[in-house]
């Protein structure tokens, strides 16, 4: 149950090993405590979550939709590295500030500065830091104003908490942690089904995507789609990566499979397709034009890579294909996530399975959402008409 972590070398380790030092000076470790975190009188509310990876800042959505099912009525800043933290949490209607840090602090003092200045202006109800690892996590939640702070404790985490979580409890899946802090300060069922990530797309942005997708695919720009998409992201990094033979032998046995099906390939930010351009492309690097096409597919296959979890975020049916990283940490769960061992079974056996999910999943998944897409977009066609 307990998570485990590999301590991090090079660089990292350094810098990891100095924030501790720093935090051990500025206040000794404390242990949690037993009362609960009250779930009325929470009205503002500071989240400090520093990674700055597409995954990771993904994977902190499940936290927000924990919040809004705990305090609906509340207001939520983020403090974030991440530079995409406008794109993936600016659409949810209860954040209302994203206060992004640089990633690196000494050579960007004065914007470092600034942003402490601007989170430190609000008094909050409840600060939380929901990393058990985060050093720099820590140390904005002892530098922010909150009456109440929320975060992992552990003999390497260190800082000023009124209530605190035992890391060795924790949830294992990076998405599942801070909501399991949350769900188990509060006294709330920690083995209740989690959140899945959310990019909270819109219904314009949801149309505009679905148009896109029927013309990548040669359809007419209005009606239901009549053949089932899958799509397909063929790119990771390092060792997270498929060879190209790989993906071509899974494919062509995909396609045996499933006839009455199209593909799609979903080309990375490079700007070339890693398959030939043997199969349709769609291009996009605006994350949420991406999210709205990926949203109207009916099965989406890839590596361990953010648009995994980004296409996961729109509720599509996600394979993770997964040959190194832990899937219990990172790998797409719920109704529409699936994990498939990519190191134990062969391109073959990774195209058996999905045909066989969908198989199932065709009686059972519903329609409306391509069809209100459909519609929504046309209305958008007969305005621009006009």
């Amino acid at each position: 149950m307990g998570k485990r972590y590999t301590a991090p070398t090079g660089i990292h380790g350094v810098r990891r090993r100095w924030m501790r030092s720093l935090l051990h000076r500025l206040s000794p470790p404390v242990m949690a405590r037993g009362e609960r975190l009250p779930v009325l009188g929470v009205h503002r509310i500071l989240v400090c979550r520093t990674s700055h990876s597409l995954g990771n800042t993904l994977l902190l959505t499940p936290l927000l939709a924990e919040l809004e099912r705990i305090y609906p009525g509340a207001e939520v800043d983020i403090v974030t590295q991440s530079p995409l933290g406008e794109a993936l949490y600016g659409s949810w209607p209860s954040v209302r500030r994203i206060l992004r840090l640089p990633s690196r602090f000494p050579p960007h003092l004065p914007w470092t500065l600034r942003v402490l200045r601007q989170m430190r202006a609000v008094t909050y109800d409840l600060a939380i830091d929901p990393d058990p690892q985060s050093k720099t996590g820590r140390l904005l939640l002892r530098m922010a104003c909150a009456t109440r702070k929320l975060g992992y404790v552990s003999a390497e985490k260190h800082g000023d908490v009124t209530h605190g979580v035992e890391v060795g409890t924790a949830a294992r899946h990076v998405g599942q942690v801070p909501v399991f802090l949350l769900r188990a300060a509060t006294g709330r069922r920690i083995d209740h089904a989690y959140p899945r990530a959310d990019i909270r797309l819109d219904a314009e942005e949801s149309a505009m995507g679905y148009g896109r997708l029927q013309r990548v695919l040669g359809r007419p720009d209005e009606g239901v789609a009549a053949r089932p998409v899958i799509g397909v992201f063929a790119n990771a990094t390092g060792a997270k990566r498929l060879e190209q033979a790989w993906w071509f032998a899974m494919l062509d046995r995909l396609q045996a499979l499933l006839p009455g099906h199209d593909i799609v390939e979903f080309i990375p930010m490079h700007g070339a397709s890693i398959l030939d351009d043997r199969f349709p492309a769609l291009y996009s690097c605006n994350l949420r034009r991406f999210a709205a096409c990926a949203r109207h597919l009916d099965a989406f296959v890839s590596a361990d890579c953010g648009p995994m979890h980004l296409a996961w975020s729109t509720g599509t049916p996600t394979f993770g294909v997964f040959v190194t990283t832990d899937r219990d940490e990172w790998g797409p769960f719920g109704d529409n996530g699936q994990v498939i061992d990519g190191g134990k079974h062969t391109p073959e056996d990774v195209a058996a399975m999905i045909a066989r999910e969908r198989g199932r999943a065709a009686t059972e998944r519903p329609v409306p959402t391509s069809a209100e897409a459909a519609h929504a977009y046309g209305r958008i066609l007969s305005q621009a008409r006009r």
